[in-house]
């Protein structure tokens, strides 16, 4: 979906907005006019040292791409709960990974979603959780990974999920990471 040029700028906007919190000067990205202006969900996920290190996202577009990708790189690096904002030190090594999500797909059995390549958001009232693809990676079983997204994310019942009141939606998403990879 994004060229090469394209993906290369997303990743360096996000860097280069965690990069001027901390005071650290490297090369601002610019992205293309039609990029910058259209309007996409998205999360930043940050690993360091192959660990999590932060993962903010938005389930549906919230104004211009450009502006949504810097504040989701933000909130990545110093505003998710699990972890304490990113310093100086850590900087060097972390690596950014956009996700680019398509639009939520309502449906009405777990058996639709496809390990591996869906992401999951579960709803049930206000309570509401979601995994991205990636996590199939260590959540292989359906089951499995839904229970968890429903108790770890949602805060729900592990078995949540299969109850009528609960709302599962699928999503796929565009992975762009700085190792060069695009999937």
């Amino acid at each position: 979906m994004f060229s090469i040029e394209d993906q290369h700028a997303i990743l360096q906007q996000a860097r280069s907005a965690i990069a001027g919190r901390l005071g650290i000067s490297v090369p601002a990205a610019t992205l293309r006019p039609e990029l910058a202006d259209a309007a996409y969900a998205l999360f930043v996920t940050l690993h360091a040292k192959g660990e999590l290190r932060g993962c903010i996202g938005l389930m549906r577009p919230e104004g211009k791409f450009s502006r949504s990708l810097t504040e989701m790189a933000l909130a990545a690096a110093f505003e998710d709960p699990r972890f304490s904002p990113l310093t100086q030190r850590e900087y060097p090594d972390i690596e950014v990974e956009v996700s680019v999500l398509s639009p939520l797909q309502r449906v009405s059995r777990a058996e639709e979603i496809e390990p591996g390549r869906h992401g999951v958001m579960v709803r049930r009232g206000p309570l509401s959780g979601v995994f991205l693809p990636q996590v199939w990676e260590t959540l292989r079983e359906r089951e499995t990974f839904l229970g968890t997204l429903c108790r770890q994310k949602a805060g729900l019942p592990e078995n949540a999920w299969r109850e009528p009141s609960t709302e599962l939606y699928v999503f796929t998403v565009e992975i762009l990471r700085e190792d060069g990879g695009a999937e």
